[in-house]
């Protein structure tokens, strides 16, 4: 008997761009995916992506195996994808809300501290959100040196936290994060002096003095939030944020207060001014000191 042949038959050839049948099974799979797509395409975004998560769970269900299923993907969380810089957003919570607020006047971010603390829900999870915020825009590097305007900018009062905020930052190891600049942030106006010379000296909000910045009364009240609501500081970190908002320089300030008749004021921040006008820029050499130790990632 003659033998018989099991050779098996040879694959198709794979397809390739230039195959008509790959063109046509890719035209048709957009039509169809058209087709799918038309009767949710009124609807609103939120429920249209409900839906289609549904639709994927749906085909993930009958898959037959797992690389079959599609995956819906999640940003990836900051303390999964920076658990040292997590640790450490978790070391400063200790400093209280307040603080965190002032802190984040000094840094010229304080429109994105009232946006986190409209959208979060405890005191605690708007701090983190924020030091999360802080060093997605600032960078590890940068966001661990201007932690030091807690002290330098008299924020952080009491001696206890003080100590408490030197262990924080002692040898301080860290994934590195790069820094993602905002736009909002004026560079003619020096918010970490402001605070220093103007809002810590200024005491309870005066009206007359937002007014005498070129605001309205109802942009005043606009602003604070809640017309007649006790004045505090928060009102001068949200009105002279939005001084600097609009463009305006550090000097701009000086009339007002001698309008305010708070020369003392004006006097610290011109000699502050011309102090810092007058420092000549160091060159960075190997005798400068190091940095904090960032471990690249």
């Amino acid at each position: 008997m003659d033998s018989v042949s099991h050779t098996p038959p040879a694959r198709p050839p794979a397809y390739t761009v230039d195959d008509p049948n790959a063109q046509h099974q890719a035209q048709t799979d957009a039509s169809l995916a058209e087709l799918m797509l038309k009767p949710i395409a009124a609807l609103p975004p939120g429920r249209k992506k409900g839906i289609l998560e549904r639709v994927i769970r749906m085909l993930n269900a009958s898959a037959p195996t797992q690389a079959d299923q599609i995956l819906l993907a999640k940003p990836a969380d900051f303390s999964v994808l920076y658990p040292k810089l997590d640790k450490l957003i978790k070391d400063l919570n200790f400093i209280p809300k307040e603080n965190v607020g002032c802190f984040a006047f000094a840094c010229g971010l304080y429109s994105q501290y009232c946006e986190i603390k409209t959208t979060t829900d405890t005191v605690e999870h708007r701090k983190a959100a924020f030091f999360q915020k802080y060093f997605e825009i600032e960078g590890s590097d940068a966001g661990i040196s201007k932690l030091q305007r807690f002290k330098s900018c008299d924020i952080l009062p009491y001696p206890s936290d003080l100590e408490r905020l030197d262990k924080v930052l002692k040898n301080i190891d860290v994934e590195c994060l790069r820094a993602t600049p905002v736009e909002s942030v004026n560079p003619d106006f020096d918010y970490p002096l402001v605070f220093k010379t103007v809002v810590n000296k200024m005491g309870a909000f005066s009206k007359i003095f937002a007014l005498r910045l070129e605001f309205s009364s109802d942009e005043i009240e606009q602003l604070r939030g809640v017309v007649g609501k006790k004045e505090s500081q928060s009102d001068y970190l949200i009105v002279l944020h939005a001084f600097a908002q609009r463009g305006k320089r550090t000097d701009d300030l000086l009339k007002p207060l001698e309008m305010e008749s708070r020369n003392d004021i004006k006097v610290e921040l011109k000699r502050a001014l011309d102090n810092r006008n007058a420092q000549v820029p160091v060159q960075c050499t190997d005798s400068t000191p190091q940095k904090s130790k960032v471990r690249q990632w």
